[in-house]
Formats: C-alpha cells, sequence, structure tokens
C-alpha cells in the first residue's frame, strides 16, 4: 500500500485579499447595484427624459450614487482590519448599500416630481 506523502498534494487555494481582487470584485458588484437603480429609475422617469433639466438632474444623481458606492470597498477594508470575513463584509455592505441606494433614489425621483408637479 503506497500513499501519497502529503507535500505531494496540491495547495489549499488561497482567498486574493490584494487590493486589485478587491477592487476587481467591488467592480462586478457596480454592474448589478448600476443595473438595480436603472430598473427602478427609468419606469418612473420615462415621461420626463426628454426634459433637458431632467437628464442633467438624472447625471447628477448617477455621478452621485457611484461616488456613495466607492465607500463600499473602503468600508471591506475597514471591516477586515477589525477580523470580519472579506466575503460575508462585502455581501453585508453591498445589500445594505443598495437597499439605502434604492431608498434614496425613490425619495430622489419623488422630489423631482414633487417641484414639478404640473
Amino acid at each position: 500500500m503506497s500513499s501519497t506523502p502529503k507535500s505531494s498534494m496540491p495547495p489549499t487555494p488561497l482567498r486574493d485579499d490584494s487590493a486589485r481582487a478587491v477592487f476587481l470584485a467591488w467592480e462586478g458588484l457596480r454592474l448589478i447595484y448600476n443595473a438595480a437603480l436603472v430598473i427602478i429609475v427609468l419606469p418612473i422617469a420615462w415621461r420626463d427624459l426628454s426634459d433637458p433639466a431632467f437628464r442633467s438632474y438624472l447625471f447628477h444623481g448617477a455621478i452621485g450614487a457611484n461616488l456613495c458606492f466607492c465607500l463600499g470597498p473602503v468600508a471591506e477594508g475597514y471591516l477586515a482590519l477589525f477580523g470580519a470575513d472579506r466575503q460575508v463584509a462585502r455581501w453585508i455592505i453591498f445589500v445594505a448599500g443598495l437597499i439605502l441606494a434604492i431608498l434614496l433614489t425613490l425619495l430622489w425621483m419623488f422630489s423631482w416630481n414633487v417641484k414639478n408637479f404640473d
């Protein structure tokens, strides 16, 4: 009976916690984040898209939402420093941030509709 020595067994893959890996993971989540916000905004905003003032309002909101998204990897980094598992922290931050972004987007869209109520 011959057994395989431990040294010839493949090493257990380690998770890549490099800045590059974190950045790429969050950029993948940005696609989901933006798609969710577009799905929320377009049905509400459809009738106002021909208004240049509204398109500017929409553009500024999109920039603001994506700047806020950049807080995700920063928060993940701090939680990892305090010992949190990166994967768990990433998903908790992402889901909580997405829910907050959807609520703020709805409020933001409502403020446009109230301001421009005919």
